[in-house]
Formats: C-alpha cells, sequence, structure tokens
C-alpha cells in the first residue's frame, strides 16, 4: 500500500513537471490542436492570432487573443453563409484539464471571456438567436449551434467587461446597449448556475443583476429550461421601458425598484403548444409558470381603460404574484399600498384573484381573496377602474366604508352568473348609506361564512347605527350589539335564525333571538308574501328609560308611539318581555290580523299623562303591556299631586281607531 502511494505521487509530480516545464513553456505548438478542439466542440471556423500559457496558483492555462469564429466552410444554410463572423473575442482564457497528460490531447474546463461584443436579437419569427443562430428552435445538421453547446458543457464559464446589443424586432425602440456586462456560468450536478449583471442605458436604469438556477437540456434539437431567475434593477424609468418591452398597456410611467423571481419550464409550454396545435385549446407559448415581483415605484401613472381617468400614484409599493395554473391563472398582491397624488392612500392589503376553465360555464371557476382592503379607497378608486358605470353610481349612492379582512369569494360558472359559490369574511367598522329601501348602517363589525345553500355569521359591533328610514323615525344607535346564527337557502325560500342577539346603549339594554323567513323574488311561491318576509322573535329587556320607548317603536305602530312619547315621562322600565309574529307587512297587525305583536313592561316612578287636560300620575308603578293596536296600563301606586293612586287601569282598545277610545278604571 505503501509503495503504490509511492509511485501514484511520482506520476502526479512527473504530470505537474511535464505539464509546467515542457507542454506550457511551448504551448504555440499546440494553437492548431486547441484551435480545432474548439473548432470541433463549437461547429464553427475558429482562429486566434496569439496563444500563451501560464499557471494560476495550482491551474494551468491558455490564453489565445483575438479569437474570431466563423459559420463552417462549404456551410449550405440559407440564413448563414460560409464564412460569416459569428462572434469575435478579444480575449478568450481558459484552464487546461488534468486529464489533458492521460488521454493526451488538450482538454479545457474553465472558460474566461474578457471584453466581448455579444449580440443576442428576438426576430419577428419570436426566436431569440445568438451568434447569429436561433436559442430557441429546433435544429438539424448545419443550423445546430454547436458553440453554445460547448460553452454549457464547460465547468465554469466567466465574460468580463463585456458589451451587449439587444435588438428586438417586435419593438419600435432601437437596439440597447448594455456596457459593463458579466456573466458566470457554473455548471453542477443539478443543473446550471447562472449569473449576470450589466449597466443598461442611462433613461431605462441604473443597474440590473440577474442570477438564476436551471435545468437545461436539449431534446429534439431544442434547448429546455426549467428553474428559477431572480433580478433586480434599480432607478428603472418604465415610461422608457415602455419602448422596448411589452409591458402591460396600463403602465404608462413611473420610476423605481424591482425585484422579481421567476419560475421558468419551457418544456411545459412547448407540450402547451403542441395540446393547441391540435385544437384542444387556444394556448400561447408561455414559458414563465410564476412570477413574484417586489416593487417600490414613485411618480407612477396608469390608465386601466381609455373610458377611465389616469391613476397618478406618488407612491406604489409591495409585492405582485403571477402564477399559472391548470388551464387559468392566479394573480394577487402582498402587503401591497400606495398614495396618489390626490392624496387617496391604501394601507398595505392583500388581494388574489383565481380564474380557472373559463372556456364553459359548467367548470369555469373564480375566488377573489382580500384583507386589510380599505372599502373607502376602493369606492374612491373606482372612477378609475374599467368597471361599469352602474356600478360606480351604487357606489356613490351607498359610499360603502370600512376594512375587509380575512375574506374570500369563490364560484362555478361565470361571474354575472354564478351557479355556485362560497363566501368566507371578516368586516370591521362597515358603513353604507341609506338610500330609498335600503337600511344604512355604521359602524357593522363581524363575521360571515358559508355558501348558496346556508351558512352561519357573528356580530361583534361597538358603536352600531342602523339607520331604517322605512321601519323606524330615526336611526338606531347602540353602544354594543352582539348575534350569531346561521341562514338557508332552500329552493323557493330564505331563512334566518338569530340564536342570540343583544344590545345595549344608554337608553336600553337587552335581548332577543328568533327566525325570519322570506320567499325568494324568482322561486315559486314569490306571489304568496305581499311584503318583506316574517318575523318570529321572542325578548326581553333587561332596563330602559320609560320615555325612551317610543324611539323605539316602528313607523307600522305610529300613532301607539305618538300617544306613548306624549303620555310617559321619565321613570325607568325594570324588565320587559316582547314578541313578534307575523308578516312584517301585516305589522302592527290590527285586531290580530296576520300575526301578533306584545310588549309587557315592568315600570317604577314613571310620570304618567292620562289625557290632554288630565292631571299627571307621578311616581306610578305597575305594568304597561302593548298589543297589536291596543295598549293597557296597569298602574299598582303613584300619587295626583300629593294624594295616593290606588290600583289603576288604563287601557286602549284600538290606537288604529279614529278617534281612539281611552278608558280608566
Amino acid at each position: 500500500m505503501f509503495w503504490a502511494a509511492v509511485i501514484v505521487s511520482l506520476f502526479l509530480s512527473l504530470m505537474v513537471l511535464t505539464l509546467r516545464f515542457v507542454v506550457l513553456p511551448n504551448v504555440e505548438g499546440y494553437q492548431g490542436d486547441i484551435i480545432s478542439r474548439v473548432a470541433t466542440a463549437s461547429g464553427m471556423d475558429v482562429s486566434a492570432a496569439a496563444i500563451r500559457g501560464g499557471w494560476s496558483g495550482m491551474r494551468p492555462y491558455v490564453e489565445l487573443e483575438d479569437v474570431v469564429f466563423r459559420e463552417i466552410a462549404g456551410s449550405t444554410s440559407a440564413s448563414h453563409a460560409a464564412g460569416t463572423e459569428a462572434l469575435r473575442l478579444p480575449r478568450m482564457t481558459a484552464a487546461l484539464s488534468w486529464w489533458s497528460l492521460l488521454v493526451g490531447q488538450v482538454r479545457l474546463v474553465d472558460v474566461h471571456l474578457i471584453g466581448p461584443e455579444l449580440a443576442l436579437s428576438r426576430g419577428k419569427d419570436g426566436l431569440f438567436y445568438f451568434a447569429g443562430h436561433a436559442l430557441n428552435a429546433q435544429h438539424v445538421g448545419e443550423d445546430d449551434p454547436r458553440f453554445v453547446d460547448w460553452l454549457l458543457e464547460q465547468s465554469g464559464v466567466e465574460i468580463e467587461r463585456a458589451t451587449l446589443i439587444w435588438t428586438d424586432e417586435f419593438s419600435p425602440g432601437a437596439a440597447l446597449k448594455f456596457t459593463d456586462v458579466g456573466v458566470r456560468i457554473e455548471k453542477n450536478v443539478l443543473g446550471h448556475t447562472i449569473g449576470v449583471a450589466a449597466t443598461p442605458p442611462p433613461e431605462l436604469a441604473k443597474r440590473i443583476e440577474l442570477r438564476a438556477d436551471l435545468k437545461l437540456q436539449k431534446s429534439e434539437g431544442r434547448w429546455n429550461a426549467t428553474g428559477t431567475i431572480f433580478a433586480t434593477a434599480s432607478d428603472t424609468n418604465f415610461a422608457a421601458l415602455r419602448a422596448h418591452l411589452p409591458l402591460a398597456d396600463a403602465l404608462l410611467a413611473g420610476i423605481g425598484n424591482l425585484r422579481a423571481w421567476i419560475d421558468i419550464d419551457n418544456s411545459v409550454a412547448r407540450r402547451a403548444a403542441s395540446v393547441a396545435k391540435a385544437g384542444n385549446a387556444a394556448v400561447a407559448f408561455n414559458p414563465v409558470r410564476a412570477i413574484t415581483v417586489d416593487i417600490n415605484l414613485i411618480d407612477t401613472k396608469a390608465q386601466l381603460s381609455p373610458e377611465v381617468a389616469p391613476l397618478n400614484i406618488a407612491r406604489l409599493a409591495g409585492r405582485i404574484e403571477y402564477k399559472l395554473l391548470d388551464d387559468g391563472f392566479t394573480i394577487g398582491s402582498k402587503a401591497l399600498e400606495f398614495r396618489t397624488r390626490e392624496g387617496v392612500t391604501l394601507p398595505p392589503a392583500d388581494f388574489s384573484l383565481t380564474m380557472q376553465h373559463q372556456a364553459n360555464a359548467s367548470t369555469a371557476t373564480g375566488e377573489i381573496t382580500g384583507t386589510g382592503v380599505d372599502l373607502k379607497v376602493i369606492t374612491a378608486l373606482l372612477e378609475y377602474f374599467p368597471v361599469p358605470k352602474d356600478i360606480r353610481s351604487v357606489a356613490a349612492r351607498f359610499s360603502p366604508r370600512g376594512m375587509v379582512r380575512k375574506s374570500s369569494f369563490a364560484w362555478t360558472g361565470y361571474l354575472d352568473k354564478i351557479l355556485k359559490y362560497r363566501i368566507k369574511g371578516e368586516m370591521k367598522d362597515f358603513v353604507i348609506n341609506a338610500d330609498g329601501s335600503v337600511p344604512g348602517i355604521s359602524g357593522f363589525t363581524g363575521t360571515v361564512e358559508g355558501d348558496d345553500k346556508g351558512g352561519k355569521f357573528t356580530v361583534d359591533s361597538k358603536d352600531l347605527q342602523l339607520d331604517l328610514p322605512h321601519l323606524m323615525r330615526a336611526p338606531l344607535k347602540f353602544d354594543a350589539l352582539e348575534s350569531d346564527g346561521e341562514w338557508k337557502i332552500s329552493a323557493d325560500a330564505l331563512s334566518i335564525d338569530f340564536r342570540r342577539v343583544a344590545f345595549a346603549n344608554p337608553d336600553v339594554a337587552g335581548e332577543f333571538a328568533g327566525h325570519y323567513s322570506r320567499f325568494l323574488a324568482d322561486g315559486p311561491r314569490a306571489k304568496e308574501e305581499k311584503g318583506p318576509g316574517a318575523l318570529d322573535i321572542k325578548g326581553k329587556l333587561l332596563r330602559a328609560k320609560a320615555e325612551a320607548v317610543a324611539n323605539y317603536l316602528p313607523n307600522g305602530a305610529a300613532q301607539t308611539r305618538e300617544y306613548i312619547e306624549w303620555a310617559v315621562r321619565g321613570g325607568e322600565i325594570l324588565s320587559a318581555d316582547f314578541s313578534l309574529k307575523g308578516e312584517i307587512f301585516e305589522f302592527p297587525y290590527h285586531l290580530g290580523k296576520g300575526g301578533n305583536f306584545r310588549i309587557a313592561a315592568k315600570v317604577k316612578d314613571v310620570d304618567f299623562r292620562y289625557a290632554e287636560g288630565w292631571p299627571v300620575a307621578e311616581k306610578a308603578t305597575g305594568e304597561l303591556i302593548f298589543e297589536n293596536t291596543g295598549f293597557t296600563g296597569k298602574l299598582e301606586s303613584g300619587q295626583f299631586f300629593n294624594a295616593k293612586l290606588g290600583t289603576t287601569t288604563i287601557a286602549v282598545d284600538d290606537f288604529a281607531a279614529s278617534p281612539y277610545t281611552l278608558s280608566i278604571q
């Protein structure tokens, strides 16, 4: 074993000495062999003005000057005539493989190119060209660009101080010249790691950098690339960039920095294109599988449609994501925030939109999600978005405000004709103006979760205000309102169960539970119902100010409300039970028609005025009962002036009668 190690050491030492003192000092004698190897590997005619050899640490290398790659003599290619110069390298350095001595041939391992002028272009055929050859087209025979193959076979390729000319026959702008271009390509067991840095024209950006981890494979004469590309650009001018890249029409201008992660797989795109060619789907060639972009822009201008006003954004920052799905896509944002020049500010918010299988209504699906969405800002921005005028009009009428958090809406079918849906959401301090028959609400906080068959909800609101102009004469205000329940939707009706509704304000505190139902407008029983549905509720008041009771009686009981407001002065309600059952249209159920409404309240120290011209019963204690359009007051104690009042019953049989009759016993 010892002697084997000695022999191997002596052999390696002999190799190093031979290479150092025999091969490299006379490397000019190997110029033909080296040039021949490069020419054979690249598939092109190669020449070099000079060659030198040397050492870099323990690594031997060769250096060639003024290396020129030309199309091979006798080429019959229509696009690449024989002798056409494809690439000129002022200086090319390559490390020699230690295997050169073992096999008796010169082999290169790391290639270092200094100061080359490179040209990359996209032709009208949609193909990308380098050194005169299309990189993403199928090549056969002489048209196969083996030079690129040879470069990618090296363990390492480095390009310094290069110049790159980019020409795009699809864009109206002139060719772009990138300077101080550096490229590093490393081959490993997993694929290729590629790094690029360059200085673009100053009117476009300050600096761009790119890193890619790709698996490159050649199949049927084409290069397939799979992996991730990371790119950064600083001080980018999107208005100038529009002349050279197919940016979205909506983005008119903007200056700032961006970072992008791009997942690509052009083998998938080719398979999709093959499917499209077969007539199964109109799938465009698109190697991009996913994009994530971090942006920080100023002075941005966007116009989402010719029919809407341009949106001038002072600052736009956040993350935008796109992902290609099976027959669809998802696009969204994370912590996206902006401020317009007019002062409208959107705090950091998340959005997403997913659409799939849109070719057929029966298979089409979609989903919208959002969190941290300020509805006031969205409403203010609607004039800049390509939405129908009636939607903008509705938004202006109702002026929704509040925060939407952790919310989603998913559906099947087309959005204008939904077949099924699923909803989940959380709202905080929601506000909507009353308009016509639609009630207004302010300070609503709650959650909802369900689908087209039913679901559940919770309410946990502070400083809630309900504006019900068709039901109540003035808005109702509550310091707190809590509730939970569920709803169900059948073929012909909507039903809502309130398991518990608790409310409180300085006037009153109480709770109730019950059920609401209504036939669907397009259901088979819609004509059976005259109004907005039916209620069946029972509850109790835990406390109340007696003189405030009238404020909580609906417009349907206006006459009762007016009498109570006139008759009751001061005092408190110790407790009360109330119930309502029947169609809302028939309220207040005259003589019990269509339903029943009843309140029985225990009162204390109430000042009660029986009728005009009568003395006021002071500090009355007893029970007040309202039933449909009738009223009964059972006073247990009280006083007229300083005289004590015994048990007294006051009754109005029917407030709907004109005039109504008051009886006292």
